[in-house]
């Protein structure tokens, strides 16, 4: 993407944007991470709650997926079933933001709703949304209600984006995903790159480089919730791969006809019904 290349300054001066567009590109930029504080409307954010409940209490396999007090780790693709959740994905600043990055149409790839923090390692999302060309994605995550640290925040290494080059992993085998995220790390730990907690309030929204490194801190506190729901975004037409392309001996390289919900202003693929899964503390790289 130009925010990438090395007179992205210069191009981003030269372009004619508002305020806010301007200062979300600027710190993708910078520090790799973009917050929009109250970016989502606190009654969108209800809504979508309301919506995961009424979800709930018509899918009876959500008890497995439980912890002790109630929480679930993660819905993936509810905005399949919500229009809510569609709603908060669709958020036209969101949109705007990510398509002066694109310079095209953006796509919701996927979501992911949250109960609890993930507790998940340090890690790119690179090898789960494995685009050609590369790189070409963002994550967004909105708070829908007020993290607290105890519950597991958002954590990420400011300027990680620009830690370590991606291109030696790619093709390397499977096997070497676990070598690639300590890599990633150690980089920005010798880069002196400060590990920071996203203080997130309710409706607030974090837009994340495509090469951020982040993850989620340690729940202190088990019975607090951490309500809140992902979207992954890539441009219309871009096809988007999983980690075993990603490490593959032959990466992909032909262009594959997306999959597309029609009759939508946004596109989004088709991931069919929502599905609960773990949380798994090294990534949760094999869904959909």
């Amino acid at each position: 993407m130009w925010i990438d290349r090395p007179d992205a300054q210069i191009a981003l001066e030269a372009k004619s944007m508002d305020a806010v567009t301007e200062g979300a590109l600027k710190q993708l930029m910078e520090t790799g991470l973009a917050l929009l504080p109250g970016n989502v409307p606190a009654e969108q954010c209800d809504a979508v709650l309301e919506d995961f409940k009424r979800y709930c209490d018509e899918h009876p396999e959500h008890r497995k997926y439980q912890d002790d007090n109630g929480l679930h780790d993660r819905l993936a693709c509810f905005h399949m079933s919500s229009a809510a959740a569609l709603t908060v994905g669709t958020n036209r600043t969101t949109l705007k933001i990510l398509e002066a990055a694109f310079e095209k149409t953006a796509v919701i790839v996927g979501s992911l709703f949250f109960e609890r923090g993930s507790e998940q390692d340090v890690h790119r999302d690179t090898p789960a949304f494995f685009t050609v060309p590369l790189n070409h994605f963002f994550g967004v995550w909105t708070a829908l209600e007020d993290i607290r640290q105890e519950s597991g925040r958002l954590i990420y290494y400011s300027r990680g984006h620009r830690a370590i080059a991606d291109q030696p992993f790619i093709g390397s085998g499977i096997t070497n995903m676990e070598r690639y995220f300590s890599e990633v790390v150690a980089a920005c730990q010798r880069a002196g790159f400060p590990l920071v907690e996203v203080n997130a309030k309710k409706g607030d929204t974090v837009i994340w480089h495509p090469q951020l490194p982040h993850g989620g801190s340690a729940i202190k506190n088990r019975s607090l919730s951490r309500k809140s729901i992902v979207f992954h975004y890539a441009p219309v037409q871009v096809p988007c791969y999983g980690a075993d392309a990603f490490f593959a001996a032959i990466p992909p390289k032909a262009r594959i006809p997306m999959d597309y919900v029609p009759g939508k202003p946004t596109p989004y693929f088709n991931q069919g019904q929502p599905r609960f899964f773990v949380n798994r503390k090294e990534g949760n790289f094999d869904e959909a």
